[in-house]
């Protein structure tokens, strides 16, 4: 009997251990998936899809399948960056991505023709229109919810697209657009950050 208690003690045991690293992952992990298509909007099957873990240079390799998807699981929270090459196209490597616990991030490409040894890096958006509206609260200070904020002369009255280069490719963004107060149309104010990476 006794013999009988220990050896559920020592499965229970194991089976604790076993189970732990498998728990672990899945508490400490997200899921980045996406398509790859081209400039007409159609699917690239057979990219080859590879997402890196910037601080620990872990590396996952996945294949888009026949309707241009890929999907990566189990991957470990933090910074990422993903490269993308397919035949007769130009290669894409996008930075600054971040992958938080039981996220779904769904990162799209699209590949524009060229050769694979050309990389186009594209920055995270975000990051970039992070950076241009610090450049215009230098003007014009902190943009309030709801209304204009005046300050050294200045106003914010909305956003505009615009592009910067990066990698000799042009990046469109939403750039934020400044006035001169008191003045109308006209009156607009470069933003500084804009006017450097254009």
């Amino acid at each position: 009997m006794r013999a009988a208690v220990y050896c559920s003690v020592v499965v229970i045991c194991l089976a604790g251990f076993l189970f732990t690293p498998a728990l672990e992952a899945q508490t400490n992990t997200g899921v980045i998936v996406g398509t790859v298509s081209d400039p007409t909007g159609a699917v690239i099957p057979g990219a080859t899809v590879t997402i890196t873990q910037s601080e620990v240079r872990a590396v996952s390799e996945v294949q888009t399948n026949a309707v241009g998807n890929y999907v990566s699981t189990l991957l470990r929270a933090g910074p990422y960056e993903i490269r993308v090459e397919a035949q007769g196209f130009q290669s894409v490597l996008r930075r600054g991505i971040v992958l938080h616990v039981n996220d779904r991030l769904q990162i799209d490409f699209t590949l524009q023709p060229g050769a694979v040894a050309e990389v186009i890096e594209v920055i995270g958006r975000a990051t970039i229109e992070a950076v241009l509206d610090m450049s215009a609260e230098g003007v014009a200070g902190p943009k309030q919810a709801g209304k204009s904020r005046a300050e050294g002369g200045a106003v914010w009255y909305g956003r505009q697209a615009g592009q910067v280069y990066l990698s000799d490719r042009k990046v469109r963004v939403e750039r934020p657009r400044l006035r001169r107060r008191g003045e109308g149309k006209g009156g607009e104010l470069e933003v500084p950050a804009y006017a450097a990476m254009r």
